[in-house]
């Protein structure tokens, strides 16, 4: 996060960015790359999915309940979830069986349909490469609250995070702080203790919470630059 540029509004730009030069990697959503790569060229931006870094989860379909036209939505459901319906998703588009006018690149969840990739507009197949996570059950109950605190230790500080991996990287201590950098300044029962917290609190509850641990992430960043500073 150090050498971040930017961080983004929306889980649609970052391919963009990559595109136009503005930065030379990032995370971001496969079919948004994918996209991209068919528009830009593959000689301009590539993608690819790290082993045992990359989640893939599939996209929900539900009826809303007390639906006006609920025949209709059932019908609509049986549609996606039939052969026909999930190859639409990743066959090219102007193809049998495809979109008319834009392909949408997106993995159908049916296994059967990988069985024939004819006119696929991507070489991929989630089955075949897909494994589990390696986690534990208590860092799974985190997973609630690590986007507020990535907001508050990195986006809201970034300036502060570039700053202090600099002079960490000027240090003669660089290696020894660098590794404290890369990780909480808290350990798991302290994350649990927190998200426990965030969620029982009210709005203006969490703006409080959001300010204090916001404050001691930013002096956990001083701490490490006054240590980068001795001899």
């Amino acid at each position: 996060a150090a050498n971040a540029r930017l961080f983004t509004d929306s889980g649609s730009a970052q391919s963009g960015v990559v595109a136009s030069g503005d930065a030379a990697a990032s995370m971001v959503i496969d079919f948004h790359a994918r996209s991209t790569i068919e528009m830009v060229g593959e000689s301009r931006m590539g993608y690819v999915e790290p082993v045992n870094a990359t989640a893939i989860n599939p996209d929900p379909i539900a009826l809303v309940k007390g639906a006006e036209h609920r025949e209709l939505a059932i019908r609509f459901i049986r549609y996606v979830l039939s052969e026909p319906g999930q190859r639409l998703w990743i066959t090219r588009a102007g193809a049998p069986g495809g979109p008319r006018l834009t392909s949408l690149r997106r993995l159908p969840v049916r296994r059967s349909v990988y069985a024939d990739p004819t006119n696929f507009t991507d070489n991929v197949n989630p089955f075949a490469s897909a494994s589990e996570f390696n986690t534990s059950n208590a860092r799974k109950k985190t997973f609630g609250i690590i986007g507020e605190l990535i907001q508050m230790s990195m986006i809201d500080l970034l300036d502060d995070l570039r700053r202090t991996r600099a002079s960490i990287l000027a240090s003669p201590r660089a290696a020894e702080l660098d590794a404290v950098l890369g990780v909480f300044p808290f350990d798991q029962t302290e994350a649990l203790r927190r998200m426990g917290l965030w969620r029982k609190a009210t709005a203006v509850q969490r703006l409080a919470l959001q300010r204090q641990w916001t404050g001691d992430f930013a002096e956990e960043y001083r701490r490490l630059r006054a240590a980068a500073a001795t001899r």
